[in-house]
């Protein structure tokens, strides 16, 4: 196991009880981790010592040399303050083992319950975030699902250096939904008082755990039962404790939903909890009356609602909103709207080279740069109107650009990211064949995909040292008629994925290097399918504006169905986009904002993509883990 680091500060007096639902667990290990950062799949760093008071160490076995204490017969422990941690890390609680208030000697082997605390603070101790806590099945169930990014089972929660802020992020969303002093869910996440949090699912899915775990063993049948429902480990294996299954949950959240359902004990311990069975076992934070409800349509255009989400490499999501102009929203739900004289706002993007944010004025016909507080740095003009999208891409040379589709005069226009002088222009010569441009992407290549929203074309620019270069346009697929393609987005092997809205509209893969196009379909529940966006896993993932619904597709569509937003009934997702946490939020047609806890695979910010150079930095970073 990884050693206690050096420069640590002390942790305090935190106490806390372990419970099988209501019942006390007597004689439970409690361990005390922090989530390691020396690379994905790491052991996590133990932080008890040994040589105190109270305090045993395993000698052998999967957690050899790590230390703990017990919890008496009242499933109550104690930490002293001789136990310390290091500034900046993420720590949580384990509790494995022990009995549920069973008659006679009793150690459930499936009993691995899970807590998160926080970070560990630069100054003073641990005690003074979290002086007493219950850990239970609400809060495993929230830890596994927010931490499913980075972690296997209760051991093995990590990221790499690049995914610290990350980590930090996932381990506050663990917070977010419960409240840990009490061990309940929260009604409404602890980071946005206008919001909903998914705590009757959450507590649909702890009764189903507190069954398994409030038995003799992990071979009684309702352990045995869950765990051959949950999906293999990371290992490959069966679960065959509680921590492990919920982590596998969690990374297949649409698996055996009816079967899991079936589980549900006739008596309860959590309430309130469901009444019927959920589309799918996703854990949805519902913050309401963030973005404009799209559909008012004026010469025929439709001028309210969300256009996109960009993500910046701290964790916020940017809103870009016809109305509101733009919308910013904190790795918990804490929201600020700017709009400062913004007309119709058409997208965002979060520059690679600063951090600015780069607004996609369409009325105004220019590009905003702003700092994240809000600030406008400079205004960019050009001679095409209608900007909807700004999308970056690099060189070799080391340089960004900012490229621009312009929706009214068809063409692309390219900035510098450093220095916002325009680096080229393209007219609307260059692009017969797209009809009001969609929404832009890139890919590793630094290569600029252009849809088109009326047929079945796509433009394509190419950056060079200087620029980028070699104009055209190719036909999109062999259908005769238009595709209407809102939407690309580029993958970490070079593909690219675009959507038609044909009918439902169908999935279209272009497989890297080539013009073939692949028409995967519209399975998964494709439901007029709009935005897209890809995770550091290669999923695609496809807003479905006629459903409050997103589907995932990644060689198979993940879930018949779709994966539910759980925005009002008759509600469309206009937008879907993956967080550096693996949280996949969308932004839905009744004015709210939807962050699927642990859903998506942690995901680059911000995007862009580049040519690759061993002599340079700036290097892609579409579809891949932060």
């Amino acid at each position: 196991m990884n050693p206690v680091a050096n420069e640590q500060t002390p942790i305090g007096e935190i106490s806390g009880a372990v419970h099988g639902g209501q019942a006390p667990v007597t004689g439970a290990k409690i361990y005390l981790f922090a989530a390691s950062t020396a690379g994905y799949g790491r052991a996590s760093t133990s932080l008890i010592t040994s040589g105190k008071t109270g305090v045993s160490c395993n000698t052998s076995g999967a957690q050899n040399g790590d230390c703990y204490v017990l919890t008496d017969a009242n499933g109550n422990f104690a930490l002293g303050g001789d136990y310390t941690c290091t500034p900046g890390t993420q720590v949580y609680m384990v509790a494995q083992g022990g009995n549920p208030g069973l008659t006679g000697t009793v150690n459930n082997t499936a009993i691995i319950q899970m807590a998160g605390l926080g970070q560990c603070p630069a100054a003073g101790n641990m005690a003074a975030q979290v002086p007493f806590l219950i850990i239970n099945e609400a809060t495993t169930v929230a830890f596994a699902y927010a931490m499913s990014g980075f972690g296997s089972d209760a051991f093995h929660v990590s990221a790499d250096a690049t995914g610290a802020t990350a980590l930090a992020n996932a381990m506050a969303n663990s917070k977010n939904i419960v409240n840990i002093q009490w061990g309940q869910a929260a009604p409404v996440a602890n980071g946005n008082p206008n919001s909903i949090a998914p705590s009757a699912k959450l507590y649909a899915l702890a009764n189903i755990v507190a069954a398994c775990v409030n038995t003799s063993s992990a071979s009684s049948s309702p352990c045995t039962n869950f765990f051959n429902l949950v999906g293999t480990s990371a290992s490959g294996a069966t679960p065959t404790d509680e921590s492990t299954a919920l982590f596998s949950m969690a990374h297949n959240q649409a698996l055996n939903v009816a079967a899991i359902w079936n589980l549900t004990p006739a008596n309860p311990v959590f309430t309130p909890s469901l009444t019927s069975q959920p589309m799918d076992w996703t854990m949805p934070v519902i913050y309401n009356g963030l973005v404009s409800q799209p559909g008012t349509i004026v010469n025929n255009q439709i001028v309210s609602g969300p256009f996109n989400i960009a993500f910046d490499a701290n964790g916020n999501a940017w809103i870009g909103d016809r109305v509101k102009g733009v919308v910013e929203v904190g790795p918990t739900g804490a929201a600020t709207t700017i709009n400062n004289g913004f007309g119709m706002v058409k997208g965002v993007a979060v520059s690679p080279v600063d951090g600015t944010i780069w607004v996609s004025d369409y009325s105004n016909n220019v590009v905003d740069v702003m700092d994240t507080t809000g600030t406008v740095l400079s205004t960019l003009t050009t001679d095409l109107s209608g900007p909807i999208l700004t999308a970056f891409a690099g060189n070799t040379a080391g340089q960004s650009f900012g490229f621009e589709a312009n929706e009214t005069t068809t063409g692309v226009v390219a900035f510098d990211s450093a220095t916002y002088t325009m680096q080229d222009f393209e007219n609307s010569s260059n692009f017969p064949d797209v009809k009001g441009p969609g929404w832009i992407s890139v890919d590793n290549n630094g290569v600029v995909w252009i849809p088109s929203t009326s047929t079945n074309y796509m433009g394509i620019v190419t950056t060079s040292e200087k620029g980028q270069s070699g104009k055209f346009t190719f036909r999109s697929s062999e259908t005769s008629g238009p595709l209407s393609s809102y939407s690309m987005g580029a993958d970490a092997s070079g593909n690219l994925w675009f959507t038609s809205n044909t009918g439902a509209g169908d999935l279209e893969e272009i497989l890297s290097g080539t013009s073939t196009v692949t028409d995967i379909g519209n399975g998964g529940g494709v439901n007029g399918a709009y935005k897209i966006a890809v995770d550091g896993n290669n999923t695609v993932w496809i807003a479905n504006a006629n459903a409050n619904t997103v589907s995932a597709y990644n060689g198979t569509w993940l879930a018949t169905n779709g994966f539910s937003t759980s925005a009002a009934s008759g509600t469309g997702c206009v937008v879907a986009a993956p967080d550096p946490s693996g949280n996949l939020w969308t932004a839905n047609s009744d004015g709210s904002v939807t962050q699927l806890l642990g859903l998506a695979t942690p995901t680059a910010a911000p995007i862009y993509g580049a040519i690759a150079s061993n002599s340079k930095t700036f290097a892609g970073n579409v579809g891949t883990m932060p």
